[in-house]
C-alpha cells in the first residue's frame, strides 16, 4: 500500500468508530434524554439524515477545493461534535444531543469518500484493492467504537460522557494520520 492508502485506511478505522458506538449506545442515551419515549431513536435518525444531507455539499466542495481540506475539516468538526455530545449529556439536552449527532452524520458522509480518494491514489489495476483496504477498516471500527463506549461509560459522573470524549480523541488521532494524505 502506498502512503495515501495507508493514511486513508487508518483514518477510516478511527473516524468511522463513532458510528457503531452511536448504534450501540445512542438509543440508550436517547431514552434517558428524550422528552417522550417514542423519540428515543431520533438521534440515530439524525445521524442517517445528516449523512444523507451532507453527501452532495461535501462532494461539491471537494470538486472545488480538493479532498484534503474537506477531509481534515470533517475530522475536526466531527471531533468537536463528539465533545458537544459530552456537553449535551452534562446539560441533559436532548436537542443538543440530536444536533451534534446530525453534525457527525454530515461529517461521516465526507469520511465515506475515503475509498474514492484511495482509488485515486493508485494506478488503475490496484484500485479495487485500495478501496477494499479502506472499506475493511470499517470492520475494525465496528469493534473500536463500542469498546470505547463501554470503557468511557463511567469515567465521569454523567454516564457515557467519557465515551464521547474518547471518540473525540479518535478524531484527534485521525487528524494526525490524515495530515500525511496528499491530494493525487
Amino acid at each position: 500500500m502506498n502512503r495515501n492508502v495507508t493514511a486513508l485506511t487508518l483514518s477510516q478505522m478511527l473516524a468511522m468508530s463513532v458510528s457503531p458506538a452511536l448504534m450501540f449506545i445512542g438509543t440508550i442515551i436517547g431514552q434517558d434524554l428524550a422528552p417522550r419515549p417514542e423519540w428515543a431513536t431520533l438521534p440515530i435518525a439524525a445521524l442517517v439524515v445528516g449523512t444523507a444531507l451532507g453527501a452532495y455539499p461535501l462532494v461539491t466542495t471537494m470538486q472545488k477545493k480538493g479532498r484534503r481540506p474537506v477531509f481534515l475539516g470533517c475530522i475536526v468538526v466531527a471531533g468537536l461534535a463528539c465533545a458537544l455530545i459530552s456537553l449535551s449529556l452534562q446539560l441533559q439536552s436532548f436537542a443538543l444531543y440530536c444536533f451534534a449527532i446530525g453534525v457527525i452524520g454530515v461529517c461521516l458522509s465526507g469520511v465515506q469518500q475515503f475509498r474514492f480518494a484511495a482509488m485515486e491514489s493508485v494506478e488503475p489495476g490496484k484500485m479495487p484493492r485500495a478501496a477494499s483496504n479502506v472499506m475493511l477498516a470499517g470492520v475494525a471500527a465496528a469493534f473500536i467504537g463500542p469498546e470505547l463506549a463501554l470503557v468511557g461509560r463511567n469515567l465521569f459522573t454523567v454516564e457515557f460522557t467519557g465515551s464521547f470524549l474518547l471518540l473525540a480523541l479518535c478524531y484527534v488521532a485521525c487528524f494526525a494520520v490524515m495530515w500525511v494524505y496528499e491530494q493525487p
